[in-house]
């Protein structure tokens, strides 16, 4: 019983990961995007 708790927790923990990291690639795109902008004077 135990084992499938924590077999599901670290499917959990594994795909919330894998989300923040999505979120992170999504933002670090944005903020490159912004600098080439700014960087060119809009």
């Amino acid at each position: 019983m135990e084992r499938d708790t924590t077999e599901a927790q670290l499917e959990a923990l594994t795909e919330a990961v894998q989300h923040q990291n999505e979120l992170l690639a999504e933002q670090q795109r944005t903020l490159q995007k912004l600098i080439d902008e700014l960087s060119r004077g809009r």
